[in-house]
């Protein structure tokens, strides 16, 4: 993921030029003849609206300005708010440097114009770039003015300055920055309308943004700390053409300079153990426990030895960095606050923070101190905040959909606002994580303005790493983040029509709309929604339950749009509006085989199948649903505009939806024809080998087959089964004929305690080997669901005499929303795993309500053959 060494040749050996200065002015004409050109952006302010001629930028094929950097400008530090990321080594250019050749090279690419560097007598015109030294808070706020008829001058701030020099290309050329592009450069992200040549109205102007201290996102920043042949990559230039600017710091950093644990580690001399915590009576020192680095474990806050010793590293930082603008001072992930801070945790991190910032801004007056309203200390503290903290609100803008959740998310804006400075940190992640397009538009403008007019100054959101699979998403929160009130249908269709031209767009528009209306009318309906739309993100996974929201004909629908779409394109559209046209088609083509993939139009949004005949289609249907699968993985790599394929099919084998989905046959086992299908899969060719498998194991389990089950007793039909309570005091368990699916009697669960985890031994295991695992769980009817969650797992074991290891625990199955009254059929794989010699099967019960029954039956673990393994 680098620059080709000729391209970085090309970037940077013309920055040189920009050593020539201002060198007063000559008297020049404008070359170009007037033209219709649109008005300033409309958040600007005019200053004049003299009819004067326009300042020509090029015409015919020839430029007619050059661009002039003022000593502040070209001698400007490069400010990197993150603190990890402003170490930067010398032979990367400053902010504004960069911005001026991404200017340059968009008037290339796109008009095949040169633009030169510094006073020259071969252009009559220039545009003068003058850096005006201001604090962050101010540093957007520009001037654009024509002091002379061949001048025209950018003056202000370092972001407001390169937010403007793209400013003039989308208001005065129509060019529009779509979406992140490749390595060479924007490449399909850019629309450049045909033009033979571009001036600019000479009115003069000032602007700023909405969100005025920061605009980051988790790419922003990414790699500027590396070498000039390595340095900023295109997440940079797309986000910083559109305003973004990393001038705050907000993550889970402290381990990296607060308390930098690798230091500890290899130190002789070691930090007094006083500053960490105590969790359940011990001592956590993380630099050598078994602890991520940066979660599950936090300073004691309350010890003055830690402000001590956060203060001495953060100055000495400081010191040897002094162009920081922002130290994050945000807790770790994960929780791990120490015992005798439970219950308080936000007087006692929000108070070593204040001190932290006072002693600190003693000598640095200037640097931003950025917390995360997460977790543990999401609330406000009863105390006001020092004025150089600010405080980014975690939420997702998609749970504010819902009326209550948007309620709270405005009761907890208003909150911190009365205790200092704050922003927002928003999860707008996509295609790393959803297999649909999440995009909510009006939910994304509605909180983006309130936090606006509650006088919100930062923006940091996590997001999609390709930006073009969600189409404007991305495009629109840059927007919003410049102008909250922006006329929101008209950016999204003005995006469309740039992205495959007019007759093109009203389709592509109608499919950005009906994703809209999925996540806001159809996936609230899913278990996906309603476990997780009151946490801070909403849940994450590929292959989530939304899928079941999708309703049979909805992908056909999709599919016919973005036909259209292609159709038009290739008729009417420019050279890239057709290549765009065929790419986004693609994007959907991802989208369309994790659909199929998921099965999702078969089922209820409760992530049950309607009946027996639906079940049985389902069954006839996996083959198909396999290959999807398969296509899905593929899709990105086929394209090098998706740009990172690696994260984007990552760990999705592991989760195969296809494998997941087919435990809810197991709700009709008994329905003959239903059977007869699973049979009949086993030995379909076109089947994988697992799932032909799975449906063997599941039609033994529906006639009773108690063959290769590796649970002596799965039925509890006797107390053998050798089933325990992690906790005994978390509950009781008991057989019971109260229900049974097989047999006359099941294993009664009654609940105490929110952690009740049953675990089954099973005494026999083979190394490297993976098992099915599966169970039948009943809920009472008339038990309410409220937030009961079930969680089936197993892990290999080993024995190391009388002591039992764990070895390759299940990972990534979510949590399971029970449907009362009915059998629910839930299983999972066990990983095989070294030195494996022995099993463990498991089934955990999360916030269900004391006094709650849990019946379960029918358990099963089988070995999974490696000659069948997929």
């Amino acid at each position: 993921m680098h620059f080709p060494p000729n391209h970085v040749r090309a970037l940077f050996l013309p920055l040189l030029a920009i050593l020539l200065g201002f060198n007063g002015c000559k008297e020049k004409t404008p070359v170009a003849p007037r033209q219709a050109i649109a008005e300033a952006d409309p958040e600007a302010r005019l200053l004049e609206k003299i009819d004067k001629p326009d300042f020509a930028v090029f015409a015919n094929g020839k430029p007619l300005t050059s661009i002039v950097l003022s000593e502040s400008a070209k001698n400007a530090p490069i400010l990197i708010g993150h603190m990890r990321h402003s170490d930067i080594p010398d032979d990367v250019p400053n902010d504004i440097v960069w911005a001026v050749e991404l200017f340059r090279q968009d008037l290339k690419n796109g008009y095949g114009i040169e633009i030169p560097l510094g006073e020259t007598a071969d252009v009559p015109n220039r545009i003068e770039i003058d850096l005006v030294e201001t604090s962050v808070d101010k540093e957007d706020e520009i001037s654009v003015s024509f002091p002379e008829p061949n001048v025209l001058r950018i003056r202000g701030g370092q972001s407001g300055i390169i937010r403007t020099l793209f400013v003039l290309l989308e208001k005065y050329a129509g060019v529009r920055y779509l979406f992140q592009g490749g390595m060479d450069g924007p490449g399909l992200g850019v629309y450049y309308p045909p033009l033979d040549s571009l001036a600019i109205p000479e009115r003069a102007f000032t602007r700023s943004s909405a969100f005025t201290v920061d605009r980051s996102a988790s790419q922003t920043t990414y790699g500027s700390h590396w070498k000039a042949d390595q340095n900023r990559l295109y997440w940079w230039n797309w986000e910083a053409r559109l305003g973004s600017k990393a001038r705050a710091s907000m993550e889970h950093s402290l381990p990296d300079v607060a308390f930098p644990l690798e230091q500890y580690a290899s130190a002789k001399t070691k930090p007094s153990e006083a500053i960490f915590p105590i969790q359940n009576g011990k001592r956590i020192l993380p630099w050598k426990d078994d602890v991520r680095k940066n979660s599950h474990w936090q300073p004691d806050f309350d010890n003055p030895a830690t402000e001590d010793e956060a203060v001495k590293n953060i100055l000495a930082y400081l010191d040897a960095h002094p162009n920081t603008t922002g130290f994050s001072l945000a807790v770790n992930d994960g929780g791990g606050f120490s015992d005798q801070a439970r219950g308080s945790e936000s007087e006692s991190y929000y108070s070593w923070v204040n001190a932290v910032a006072e002693r600190v801004t003693k000598k640095y007056p200037n640097v931003l101190f950025g917390v995360a309203a997460y977790r543990e200390v999401e609330r406000p503290p009863n105390f006001p905040l020092h004025p150089n903290v600010i405080t980014y609100i975690t939420l997702d803008f998609q749970s504010t959909a819902d009326p209550d959740v948007l309620a709270k998310k405005k009761m907890l804006i208003a909150g911190w606002k009365k205790a200092g400075r704050f922003g927002v940190y928003s999860y707008n992640t996509g295609d790393t994580t959803y297999t649909l397009p999440r995009i909510y538009f009006h939910e994304m403008q509605q909180m983006i303005r309130h936090l606006h007019q509650e006088g919100a100054e930062a923006a940091f959101t996590e997001r999609s790493y390709t930006t073009a699979a969600e189409g404007p998403k991305m495009y629109v929160y840059q927007k919003l983040l410049e102008n909250p009130d922006l006329n929101l249908d008209a950016t999204i269709t003005d995006w469309c029509e740039a992205a495959v031209g007019k007759s093109a767009a009203g389709d592509l528009r109608q499919y950005y709309t009906f994703w809209d209306n999925f996540w806001r009318k159809k996936a609230v309906q899913t278990n996906w929604w309603k476990s997780s739309k009151n946490s801070i993100y909403l849940s994450l996974p590929p292959f989530g339950a939304y899928m079941y929201a999708l309703e049979a004909g909805d992908m056909a629908k999709c599919r016919s749009l973005m036909e259209n779409v292609v159709k038009q394109a290739l008729a009417n559209g420019t050279a890239d509006q057709k290549k765009r046209a065929e790419f986004l088609m693609k994007t959907f083509e991802w989208y369309e085989a994790n659909a199929m993939a998921s099965s999702g139009e078969f089922f209820n949004p409760n992530g049950s199948l309607p009946d027996a005949r639906t079940a049985a289609a389902f069954i006839r249907n996996l083959p198909e649903a396999d290959a999807a699968f398969k296509k899905s993985v593929q899709i990105p790599l086929e394209t090098k505009a998706w740009i990172a394929p690696k994260i984007t099919t990552s760990g999705l084998d592991a989760a195969n939806p296809v494998i997941a989905s087919m435990a809810a046959v197991g709700s009709f086992l008994d329905d003959p024809g239903v059977v007869d299908e699973l049979r009949q899969l086993a030995v379909n060719p076109k089947a994988s080998p697992k799932i032909r498998f799975l449906a063997d194991i599941m039609a033994k389990s529906a006639s009773g087959d108690d063959s290769g089950n590796l649970v002596k007793d799965g039925d509890f039909s006797t107390d053998d089964h050798g089933g325990f309570l992690r906790a005994p005091e978390h509950g009781k368990i008991e057989r019971s004929s109260d229900h049974a699916v097989r047999g006359a009697q099941s294993l009664k669960c009654t609940i105490n305690h929110s952690n009740f985890t049953l675990e089954f031994p099973i005494p026999k295991g083979k190394v490297a080997t993976d098992y099915y695992l599966s169970a039948k769980v009943y809920i009472p009817e008339s038990q309410a669901v409220a937030e009961g969650r079930l969680n089936i797992w197993g892990q290999g074991t080993y024995h190391v005499g009388d002591k039992i290891m764990n070895r390759g625990k299940t990972r990534n199955i979510p949590d399971i929303i029970l449907n009362p009254g009915q059998w629910n059929y839930v299983s999972a794989t066990i990983p095989g795993a070294k030195l494996t010699d022995s099993l463990r099967a498991g089934i955990t019960l999360k916030s269900f309500e004391e006094g709650d029954v849990v019946y379960i039956d029918d358990l099963r673990v089988y070995e999974i053959p490696s000659s069948k393994a997929p």
